[in-house]
């Protein structure tokens, strides 16, 4: 690096912050600036003019992979961009910004230091090269991961520069990799008021043991690994305590008190809803068909609307009993996370519990119980009742998790974990019966198929992990049959159970394989483009929805396509990777001899089963990540914007 690099920040005058005591700020990251694709440097001048518009900023922190592929003329673009903004902007370095030799010398040379400490206002700002062992030349041993965290003498640097301070000094610590303890328990010791990442394109919000609260944050510019719409947070620091909110720049309202709300194109009905079987579990049952044999005819009408503390995200409620428990997440303060109970027919709420960490799918009912999992890997058993906690049981390592998944329940077996860890334990007490701990290495990226079984194996698909499916023994988890991962063969999905089929969804196609040996029968070439979209069973009919806004079904004794169904509307919001196409969709069910389906767009669709043609629709004024469920001739449907909606056949 020459003697004249430049140190950050970058536009703006730093100076003005120097007399803050109180600072707003925003943090952006995985912006990938490309001059060929994705995002392209008007795309990001433009993201960052509407934040800018939107919020009285002090500063920006662009927290790593700021571009595509670490080439000169992306850093030229993005000093471009930056240089011209009216507030100060501080880089950290990410995996996407190194060179071939992993020297990040085009980095250096554009933004300066890859890992520098300041003063910013009241805060002391550090920023952590999290891949300086590799560019120390250390070797990563036996540990498998694909990011992992080695130390290195940058470790020695941070424990000088941390150590130098007063111990009340606050500090805010941005480190692209949203690594756990394994390297911020040495830190727990100082006044940590909050930890920046990216990386995983992603929403988390985690405590370690230590009290230190992790913020990851989505990537700014197409749509996020976890299906997160693009989006930053902004942050508030006063009275010595830091404050996060979430943004998405979405073209509709989105999370809780987020934009203005839109009035749903939804009548009012009178009639109560009739219930009839019950939705216990994620796509109604064990085996995740998403299928049931009645439910409401169109047009429909609104019944209730209730709404909840936190956001609805692609975690469906289910109707057990009399009640519909919905789950519910919060990456700003924790403080609208959990899980509530409504009355089916009235939308009164009859409990909360309140589980700190976000819960980003469905609960599960069994036997007077509901179960659920945080992103942090807390399972939770509660009284159907009035939800008091029952059980509770907590996998390995927290700071470490990212659970995406709904837990199974079967034949008084509650199965539920990731690739790292997942366990099975008797319903009713919690008590473990089996652990598998070799079926992948970490949780590498948010991965959102949940298991799925027939009584005797669970099926289990993980994302991006060394198995990406495989068949386990109910009793005992051994393997009966098992699939390697290879990224032709990452599962996204759920998978289906058929009598003596499981069917799994890939980024490439859709494929049936036997139950009992995992031989391939069939498979048919459809592109989910990431979209973590669980297909429904009705006979012979497999219904798929996918990131490019299409409905497919498919033939199952065959793997041949029957029919297709596309949107409209153009709203890529929950696509991974995707800033411009087709409206994303939620995973589909089937009632009746009618196919239903939600949208970015927020509409609600009815399509025909028979003719994959559009029935009905209805605007219902917020984005539709999660799918509906059914029961008699009542549906029950999440909103993102944390509200619940009771329908019924407007009569």
């Amino acid at each position: 690096m020459s003697d004249d690099a430049p140190v950050a920040p970058f536009g703006g005058d730093p100076t003005a912050l120097d007399s803050l005591e109180d600072l707003h700020f925003a943090q952006i990251t995985d912006v990938h600036l490309s001059t060929e694709r994705r995002c392209l440097p008007a795309d990001f001048r433009g993201d960052l003019a509407r934040i800018l518009e939107r919020h009285d900023l002090d500063f920006i922190i662009a927290s790593g992979d700021l571009t595509a592929g670490g080439k000169p003329e992306e850093f030229a673009a993005f000093r471009d961009i930056v240089d011209s903004l009216s507030v100060p902007v501080y880089p950290a370095a990410g995996n996407h910004d190194d060179d071939s030799s992993v020297d990040a010398g085009a980095y250096r040379q554009a933004l300066g230091p890859l890992h520098y400490s300041t003063r910013v206002g009241p805060l002391h700002l550090v920023v952590y090269d999290g891949e300086a062992w590799q560019r120390e030349g250390l070797s990563a041993g036996e540990n498998g991961e694909a990011f992992p965290w080695i130390a290195s003498t940058i470790d020695d640097w941070l424990d000088a520069d941390l150590t130098a301070l007063s111990p009340d000094q606050p500090i805010l610590l941005v480190n692209h990799f949203p690594w756990g303890e394994q390297l911020y328990r040495r830190m727990h010791s100082h006044r940590i008021v909050g930890v920046l990442s990216g990386h995983w394109h992603s929403s988390r919000r985690c405590v370690d043991s230590g009290g230190l609260v992790h913020y990851a944050t989505p990537s700014l510019c197409f749509g996020g690994i976890d299906q997160s719409p693009r989006g930053y947070r902004t942050f508030r620091y006063a009275d010595r305590e830091l404050e996060s909110r979430s943004h998405t720049l979405s073209p509709r309202p989105l999370w809780p008190g987020v934009g203005d709300r839109v009035t749903p194109a939804l009548t009012t009905t009178l009639s109560k809803p009739h219930l009839g079987q019950s939705w216990p579990q994620f796509q109604g049952g064990a085996r995740r068909t998403g299928f049931a044999h009645q439910g409401p005819t169109p047009p429909l009408g609104q019944v209730w609307c209730a709404s909840l503390p936190g956001a609805i995200h692609t975690a469906p409620p289910v109707l057990a009993e009399d009640q519909v428990v919905q789950t519910t997440w919060d990456d700003d303060d924790g403080m609208g996370a959990g899980i509530s109970a409504l009355d089916a027919a009235t939308g009164k709420r009859r409990w909360r519990f309140a589980s700190g960490a976000s819960i980003r799918h469905s609960a599960a009912f069994a036997q007077g119980r509901v179960h659920a999992i945080t992103t942090s890997g807390r399972l939770v058993c509660l009284d159907a009742g009035e939800g008091a906690l029952r059980w509770s049981y907590d996998l390995p390592d927290p700071s470490n998790r990212w659970v995406y998944s709904s837990p199974l329940v079967v034949d008084g077996n509650l199965i539920a974990g990731i690739s790292s860890h997942l366990v099975c334990l008797k319903a009713e007490t919690g008590q473990v019966s089996w652990t598998r701990t070799d079926l992948g290495i970490e949780d590498w990226i948010s991965s959102y198929p949940s298991p799925a079984s027939d009584g005797q194996c669970v099926v289990v698909a993980f994302y991006t992990q060394p198995t990406s499916l495989a068949a386990l023994d109910v009793h005992s988890g051994e393997t009966i049959w098992q699939r390697d991962g290879d990224k032709a063969n990452y599962i996204y999905a759920t998978p289906v159970i058929d009598d003596d089929s499981v069917i799994a969804v890939s980024g490439s196609a859709v494929r049936a394989l036997d139950l009992k040996t995992g031989d391939v029968r069939w498979e048919c070439p459809i592109s989910l483009q990431r979209v973590q979209s669980t297909p429904s069973l009705s006979g012979k009919h497999l219904v798929v929805s996918t990131g490019q806004g299409q409905v497919h079904t498919i033939d199952t004794t065959c793997g041949e396509l029957i029919w297709t169904w596309q949107i409209e509307t153009q709203i890529p919001m929950f696509t991974p990777y995707l800033r411009q196409g087709p409206t994303t969709l939620s995973s589909p069910i089937v009632a009746g001899d009618l196919v239903w389906v939600g949208g970015a767009d927020g509409c609600l669709y009815a399509i025909s089963m028979e003719s994959g043609s559009l029935v009905w629709s209805v605007d219902i004024g917020s984005p539709v990540g999660a799918s509906p469920i059914v029961s008699g001739d009542a549906m029950w449907i999440g909103t993102t914007d944390g509200r619940v909606r009771c329908l019924t056949t407007d009569a």
